[in-house]
């Protein structure tokens, strides 16, 4: 008879990337193997950083049913759930607040698979057996509690199942109605808007040269330099946190050269402005 175990790793450097890639992700990227070692090797998480990873692995006779990126937290920041109210309510009660536990994608508020189960596993056995874990951690460490942050429905509905208390928050989504074009989605609305968005797109346009998408394996120096440069400008003048520590674009680059794109702006020879993509 065959054992399920589960334990944890504080880093994926000995995770096999095809076996946890191999797991079921959904749409998302952002608990791809590359997207989360590229954190690790730069250092974006890790200690110092308020996210210390706890990766979860579920197995059986050696072989990986399941996972889960879980981070033991020492603060808030990253996760855009705001939970900072709960934090500064809690010792009211005799309670600390922190460290707790999240499962999630660092500084990425993107819906996503949460709990990674193997395509032939038992899905309920599974989810049981992360869930056993994530409790497991909660009390080897002496955390407050766990926080699943921007799973899918169905995984919430599951954890619900299981004894953990749902929370509901509000997030804005643009969902693309079958539009075939981008003509064809102004048309949906008003005259105002349409105006609007087609004046300041040509305002855009006529400020620069050329704009292209550069798949990361094709990225040249200069490109690594400029999206590094761009995101802490950013940071700095909307008074933001730069979780991404300097090199996460090229760890990023070479661990996904397939997935990541870079949207480069030039005017006059010179690279002005980029963002980041991920397919």
């Amino acid at each position: 008879m065959s054992d399920i175990t589960i334990r944890s790793l504080s880093s994926l450097e000995r995770v096999d990337s095809a076996l946890w890639d191999g797991l079921c992700h959904g749409d998302s990227p952002f608990q791809k193997y590359g997207f989360l070692r590229a954190l690790e090797l730069s250092e974006s998480v890790g200690p110092g950083t308020g996210w210390l990873p706890q990766y979860l692995l579920v197995e059986e006779d050696g072989e990986l049913l399941g996972a889960c990126a879980a981070y033991l937290k020492t603060d808030s920041y990253g996760e855009y759930i705001f939970d900072w109210a709960w934090a500064r309510a809690s010792p009211r009660f005799g309670v600390s607040y922190y460290p707790k536990l999240v499962v999630a994608a660092p500084f990425t508020p993107a819906t996503g698979n949460r709990l990674l189960i193997a395509p032939e596993a038992d899905r309920e056995l599974v989810q049981r057996a992360i869930a056993s874990g994530i409790v497991g951690l909660c009390e080897k460490h002496q955390l407050s509690g766990a926080h699943v942050l921007f799973c899918t429905d169905n995984e919430a509905a599951a954890l619900e199942k299981l004894g953990l208390a749902r929370r509901s928050s509000v997030q804005y989504h643009w969902h693309n109605r079958d539009y075939t074009s981008f003509d064809e989605f102004l048309a949906a609305l008003k005259s105002r808007k349409r105006k609007q968005i087609r004046k300041e797109r040509s305002r855009a346009q006529a400020a620069v040269d050329s704009i292209e998408f550069v798949f990361a394996r094709d990225w040249q120096e200069e490109d690594f330099e400029a999206l590094d440069r761009f995101y802490r400008k950013t940071v700095a003048e909307h008074g933001g946190f730069d979780y991404l520590r300097p090199g996460f674009f090229r760890h990023v680059a070479e661990c996904m050269s397939d997935t990541v794109l870079y949207c480069r702006v030039i005017n006059d020879g010179v690279i002005v402005a980029g963002a980041l993509f991920f397919e």
